[in-house]
């Protein structure tokens, strides 16, 4: 998990009690797991292209303050602002196994 991926790594885990509206996204992350698989150039393209093709068609909506959505936020507003494009296409990687944590 994120946390222990964290602790191993000999940092401290992040503290969002200062932004609570960041807890949702924050709690997602943590239950999600990531694994790496190397790519050919043209295959990682390929991915790039189609993970932008599934997500560039919601529509922008800005939010008052700094509000992350998690992906399954965004997809039932069909749709978010630029950070909430940014955590759906990271999402959207990390279920094809193509994505390491950030």
């Amino acid at each position: 998990m994120y946390a222990e991926s964290i602790q191993s790594a000999g940092a401290a885990e992040p503290n969002f009690d200062q932004f609570p509206k960041w807890q949702p996204i924050a709690e997602w992350f943590k239950t999600q797991h990531y694994h790496s698989h190397h790519l050919s150039d043209a295959q990682f393209d390929e991915l790039i292209a189609q993970v932008n093709k599934s997500i560039n068609h919601y529509q922008f909506i800005s939010d008052k303050g700094d509000i992350w959505k998690t992906p399954d936020q965004f997809h039932h507003d069909k749709g978010g602002d630029c950070d909430d494009y940014s955590i759906a296409k990271m999402d959207r990687l990390a279920n094809a196994g193509h994505c390491c944590p950030v």
